[in-house]
C-alpha cells in the first residue's frame, strides 16, 4: 500500500502499534484514536511525512474531503496538525490549496 494510503489506513482502521501492553504511558494519544476526536469535533487532520503531506476534513461525522500532495522536499518525523474550529464555518474548507 502506498505511503498516503497506508497513512489513511492508519488514521481511520488503526492496528499498526508495536506495543502490545496495557500499560502505556506516555505513548500519547495515538493516530486511530486522534481521528476519533477530529471526527467527533468537526476538525481538520494535516499530516506530514517524510515526503507527502495528507489532509482530511470531517464535518458532521464524516469524511468530508480528502486531500494529498506528493514530493514535496524530505523532513524528517511525522508532523500532525489538527485545526478545532470554535465557529461553524460558513462554508467548507478548500485543502487544496
Amino acid at each position: 500500500m502506498s505511503g498516503v494510503m497506508l497513512l489513511k489506513e492508519v488514521l481511520e482502521n488503526g492496528g499498526i502499534s508495536q506495543v502490545q501492553c496495557s500499560d502505556d504511558n506516555g505513548r500519547g494519544l495515538g493516530l486511530n484514536s486522534s481521528q476519533g476526536y477530529a471526527v467527533k469535533y468537526n476538525a481538520d487532520i494535516s499530516v506530514r511525512q517524510e515526503t507527502f503531506e495528507l489532509k482530511l476534513s470531517y464535518r458532521g461525522g464524516k469524511l468530508l474531503q480528502f486531500a494529498h500532495t506528493l514530493e514535496m522536499p524530505k523532513i524528517k518525523g511525522t508532523h500532525v496538525c489538527f485545526d478545532f474550529f470554535l465557529t461553524k464555518p460558513s462554508k467548507p474548507v478548500n485543502l487544496t490549496k
